[in-house]
């Protein structure tokens, strides 16, 4: 699938922690295809993601293949459901290992919004997975048109339509949190978010998925207006 789309050569930096040392990890997301690589190449069983993501065919493959845990943005219980699930995930020693993209939704490789504190409730360590995608002419970076990027198939066809698309993963060694970091999940998410972002040479922003949705929502409105003139 990779090599339809010009992956020929995946650069991977670093080692996966094992079973045993780690069980949480939490990587940027920019580009639909980051699950499915991490999955594929790093042999990471499980994640989280959002519910509204089974409207795409391959996601529900694999989703299902992995168990990944799935949460319904609009419903209270099903993201205390999860943060419980994690939780539990990452003090079961049988338990599987789990990847968590922290941000919440896809952004722009320009900057790393605000991590959620999901990932780090539990005060355990985590591995930290950079992802990045190097372009010349095309930005594979899944934001909508609503805030100025692509939309799912446009990312599909013009990727197809270059003759080689390149992507590094950077696995970083597993972080241990500070007492302060382990009793506070705030600081414990913003200091990955930090270190991540000096990895990947982005910036840090205070934004989140509530200001996309906002973006969202005002689109569909201009779209509106447009269509009644």
């Amino acid at each position: 699938m990779f090599a339809a789309l010009g992956f020929y050569n995946v650069r991977v930096y670093g080692k996966v922690a094992s079973h045993s040392q780690c069980k949480l990890f939490v990587s940027n997301h920019s580009c639909v295809l980051e699950v499915v690589l991490l999955v594929l190449l790093e042999k990471f069983p499980s994640f989280v993601s959002r519910k509204e993501n089974e409207k795409s065919f391959l996601f529900r493959i694999v989703a299902r293949i992995c168990n990944a845990i799935l949460i319904d943005r609009n419903s209270p219980t099903s993201r205390k459901q999860a943060l419980d699930i994690i939780s539990k995930r990452a003090k079961d020693p049988l338990g599987p290992q789990l990847i968590i993209f922290p941000e919440g939704t896809t952004a722009n490789q320009l900057a790393l919004l605000r991590y959620k504190k999901g990932a780090f409730e539990s005060g355990s360590p985590v591995q930290m997975v950079c992802v990045y995608f190097p372009y010349k002419h095309f930005n594979p970076t899944w934001g909508g048109k609503m805030v100025g990027s692509n939309d799912l198939y446009e990312i599909f066809l013009r990727l197809c339509c270059q003759f080689v698309n390149y992507v590094e993963i950077r696995v970083l060694p597993v972080y241990y949190p500070t007492v302060e970091e382990k009793n506070d999940a705030t600081l414990y998410a913003d200091h990955c978010q930090k270190m991540m972002a000096t990895v990947l040479r982005e910036s840090i922003s205070c934004g989140s998925f509530n200001n996309y949705d906002e973006a969202a929502k005002l689109y569909s409105e201009r779209k509106k207006k447009k269509k009644q003139y």
